[in-house]
């Protein structure tokens, strides 16, 4: 018998499949980081609204925070 020295070949389906893997996981982490840039934005624009509500309301300027109630009809 004879020995003969196996090399290791690569499976193209495989490689494929680790490729497809790394191409899932870079798209994956572009739309987590984007996620966290406009959940990022949407605070800064809420705090902004809240700041300039609370000095508007502080100041006095502005309609009141709530409307005034109707009186309601007679049944």
């Amino acid at each position: 018998m004879s020995c003969r020295i196996m090399s290791k070949k690569t499976d193209p389906a495989k490689t494929a499949r680790q490729q497809q893997s790394a191409i899932d996981a870079a798209a994956a982490m572009a739309e987590y980081r984007a996620a966290i840039v406009a959940d990022q934005e949407k605070t800064a624009r809420l705090k902004a609204l809240r700041l300039a509500k609370e000095a508007a309301d502080k100041s006095g300027a502005g309609a009141p925070a709530t409307p005034p109630k109707r009186p309601r009809k007679p049944r």
